[in-house]
C-alpha cells in the first residue's frame, strides 16, 4: 500500500501530493520537514486504506480476505466464470512482468464470438467505412507549445515497441479472470456494475458556477470546514449533444491516488443514445481501481451498458462478460502501461476513438492508429446505440465510498487542480465527434458538469492545433472546502 505524502510551499501554501510505500502497516504519524522553505506532511489517512486485501496481481488473491457474501454466490460466480471465460482456442499463455496473466485465444474461439444473439455473425478484423477529416477545419487562435508523448502498454517483452503483437498472429490477448479476483467484490452483479449509474448527468444538468480559483489546501478546520458532494459518483465532465458516429479525445494518462481499494478514478470518453432504461453507452478510457484489477497501476479499460446500468443487467468492463470481439494481437484490455504522466515531468498520451461502422456496422474502439476490436450491434436497440448516437462526454469520475461522514481523498486526475495546468493537471485534448456523414468535428460548445468544484474542478479552454478544444480536470478530494 502506498503512502501519500503532501509538499507546501511555505510561500504560497500550495499543496503537491506525492507517494512513498508501501506502508506495512495502518499507523497515525505525521511527519514535519523543513527542506528549503517545503514542508512535508504524511496524511494519516493515507495509512490506513478500508478493505486494502489485494496482492500486487489480480491473480494472487488469498481467499481467507474473500468478500464474498455466501458460498451459494461464489457458486454463482465459478458458473459466470465458466460461461464467459476462454475454455478453447489457447495457443500460448504468458505472465507480464506485473503478475497479469494473459492468455492468446484464437480469434475465432473468443467468447464472445459464442455468446447468445450472435449466431449467425460474420467476424470483422477491420471497419468497412472509416471516419475522415473534413477539407478544412475552422482555424483557432492561440498556440500550446507544450508537448506530450504517446505511452506503450506494459508486455511481457522487455523492449517492445508500441504496436508490438504480445500474441500469435490469428489469436488475441485476454487478460486472465479467475475466482480470486472476483472474491473481492461481495457479490457478481457488484463486479460487474459500475457502482451505481455510470453515466454523468447529461439530461437537464445545470453547469456549476466556474472559477479558476483553488480550494485551500491547509489542513481541515472544523471551524471553517464545507461539506462537499456526498454523491458516491463524483465527476467534472464536459458534454455535447449531437448526433454522431462516434468521439475521440487525447487522454493524460496518470496512476492517482485511491484512498479506498473499493473506490476509482478514470479518465473517460462517452458515447451515449436513449434515455431512462433505453440508454444504451460504449466508454473508454484509463482507470486506477485496485478492487477490480488486485493493484495500483492505472489500467486501459472499456465499459458498455445496454440497459442504462441496470443491476445483474448485461454491461460489464473490459472483456469480463464475453461481449466484446477483439480483433488485435498488440493491445491488452485491462492492461497497463509502461510509463505514466509524471509531475513537472513527462506527460504520456493514449488516443482513444469510439467509431460506429456505419448504420449497419459495429461500434469499433481505436487506441492510437490500432483497431483494437468492437461490440457487435446486435448488443443495441433502435432506441439505444443501434444505428448512432446522440450525446459525447469526455472527463473525469471518481467514487467516493461511505467513509465516516467524510469526503474521500481519492484524486481525480492528477490530484492537481485545472488552474495548475500542463505539467501538473490532468487534461483532455482535440475533443472531437464523428458526424453521420463520417467526418470529424470539433466538439465545440461543449456544457459542462462538475459535481462539486470545490473537491474536483473542470476548466474548458481553446488553443491552435493540435490541442484545439481541451481542458483542465481533477483535484484532490478532501480538503478544508470538501469535507
Amino acid at each position: 500500500m502506498s503512502t501519500r505524502y503532501t509538499w507546501f510551499k511555505h510561500s504560497t501554501a500550495e499543496a503537491v501530493p506525492v507517494y512513498a510505500g508501501p506502508s506495512t502497516k495502518a499507523v497515525a504519524c505525521l511527519a514535519v520537514l523543513a527542506i528549503s522553505g517545503f514542508w512535508l506532511t504524511a496524511a494519516p489517512a493515507a495509512l490506513a486504506q478500508e478493505g486494502n486485501t489485494t496482492a500486487t496481481n489480480g491473480s494472487n488473491q488469498n481467499n481467507t480476505n474473500s468478500r464474498v457474501v455466501s458460498e451459494a454466490e461464489r457458486e454463482k460466480m465459478r458458473r459466470f466464470l465458466e460461461s464467459t471465460q476462454p475454455s478453447r482456442g489457447i495457443v500460448s499463455q504468458r505472465t507480464l512482468p506485473t503478475g497479469d496473466k494473459i492468455d492468446c485465444v484464437k480469434i475465432e474461439d473468443q467468447p464472445a464470438l459464442h455468446a447468445n444473439g450472435m449466431q449467425g455473425h460474420q467476424l470483422q478484423l477491420q471497419p468497412r467505412t472509416l471516419p475522415q477529416s473534413p477539407s478544412a477545419s475552422p482555424s483557432i487562435s492561440g498556440n500550446v507549445q507544450q508537448r506530450d508523448e504517446p505511452a506503450t502498454q506494459q508486455t511481457a517483452q522487455s523492449g517492445s515497441s508500441a504496436g508490438e503483437p504480445i500474441c500469435p498472429e490469428g489469436s488475441v490477448p485476454n487478460r486472465r479472470l479467475t475466482l480470486e479476483d472476483l472474491s473481492r467484490f461481495r457479490t457478481l452483479e457488484d463486479f460487474l456494475q459500475k457502482l451505481p449509474k455510470g453515466e454523468p448527468g447529461l439530461e437537464g444538468a445545470t453547469p456549476a458556477p466556474h472559477s479558476n480559483s483553488a480550494p485551500s489546501k491547509s489542513s481541515p478546520d472544523a471551524k471553517s470546514a464545507r461539506v462537499g458532494s456526498t454523491d458516491e459518483h463524483q465527476y467534472a465532465v464536459m458534454h455535447h449533444t449531437v448526433d454522431n458516429r462516434g468521439a475521440e479525445a487525447v487522454l493524460n494518462l496518470w496512476s492517482p491516488y485511491t484512498e479506498k481499494s473499493s473506490e476509482f478514478s478514470l479518465s473517460q470518453i462517452w458515447v451515449v443514445r436513449g434515455s431512462g432504461d433505453d440508454r444504451e453507452t460504449v466508454e473508454a478510457g484509463w482507470q486506477r481501481y485496485r478492487d477490480l484489477y488486485g493493484d495500483d497501476r492505472a489500467r486501459l479499460f472499456i465499459y458498455f451498458t445496454p440497459d442504462n446500468y441496470a443491476i445483474g443487467g448485461g454491461g460489464c468492463y473490459n472483456l469480463s462478460c464475453g461481449k466484446f470481439v477483439q480483433t488485435n494481437s498488440s493491445i491488452i484490455i485491462g492492461g497497463p502501461y509502461s510509463a505514466y504522466s509524471q509531475l513537472n515531468g513527462t506527460q504520456r498520451t493514449i488516443t482513444l476513438l469510439w467509431f460506429k461502422d456505419g448504420d449497419n456496422g459495429s461500434w469499433w474502439l481505436r487506441h492510437g492508429d490500432v483497431w483494437v476490436g468492437y461490440y457487435p450491434r446486435e448488443l443495441f436497440d433502435a432506441n439505444g446505440l443501434q444505428t448512432s448516437a446522440s450525446r459525447v462526454a469526455f472527463g473525469g469520475e471518481i467514487i467516493d465510498t461511505p467513509n465516516d461522514g467524510v469526503h474521500t481523498a481519492t484524486d481525480m486526475g492528477s490530484g492537481h487542480w485545472p488552474y495548475e495546468k500542463f505539467g501538473w493537471a490532468a487534461y483532455q485534448r482535440t475533443l472531437r465527434y464523428v458526424d453521420t456523414s463520417n467526418f470529424y468535428r470539433d466538439a465545440t460548445g461543449n456544457a459542462y458538469s462538475i459535481s462539486d468544484r470545490w473537491c474536483y474542478d473542470l476548466d474548458k479552454l481553446t488553443a491552435g492545433d493540435p490541442w484545439r478544444h481541451y481542458f483542465y480536470f481533477g483535484g484532490s478530494g478532501r480538503n478544508t472546502e470538501c469535507q
